[in-house]
């Protein structure tokens, strides 16, 4: 399993506090929630309530890359910054940066209860191109597409493909 999504499992049990690009198509048909994202970044955190304040804080970035046989592979990334999105230090003690972007919060407290990743494995290789992220109101599906990262948030559990081979889960 790559070191990344080792990472990335880690979520489990955290706050993903927003959903952050520097430009948004959004859509809603048929209770989905539909975001096209160029540069998608989630925000994540531990809240400790007896102190008011984020114990934790950092991010994730997605990106898009094509395989030799025409795949869309979905990259991760941990950054302690909201780069490549603008934003500078925060002075208070709630949060470290100011983020200037188009974001959604999710509803409710955004505890993420599930991470799992979807893919292919080709040569013993396993390759990822779907992460379903479940918290306790909504569903966030990621999909690597050219040029822009399709996000899908939902009431309900996604429906897979016959195809979608599950590559992680913070469940085992």
């Amino acid at each position: 399993m790559k070191p990344e999504w080792i990472k990335f499992m880690e979520m489990k049990g955290k706050n993903l506090r927003a959903l952050m690009a520097s430009r948004m198509m959004i859509s809603n048909r048929e209770e989905v929630w539909s975001f096209l994202c160029p540069d998608p970044v989630i925000g994540r955190g531990l809240w400790n309530e007896d102190k008011g304040l984020m114990d934790e804080e950092g991010y994730w970035r997605f990106e898009w890359r094509e395989d030799e046989a025409g795949n869309d592979l979905l990259i991760l990334h941990e950054q302690d910054t909201p780069a490549p999105l603008t934003f500078e230090k925060a002075d208070v003690p709630s949060q470290k940066h100011v983020v200037y972007s188009s974001d959604y919060i999710p509803r409710g407290d955004g505890i993420i209860q599930s991470l799992k990743g979807y893919g292919f494995t080709r040569n013993g290789e396993k390759e990822l191109v779907k992460v379903v992220i479940a918290m306790d109101n909504e569903w966030m599906t990621i999909i690597p597409a050219p040029g822009v990262i399709d996000i899908f948030i939902t009431e309900y559990p996604p429906v897979l493909e016959t195809y979608d081979e599950l590559v992680f889960s913070s469940d085992e």
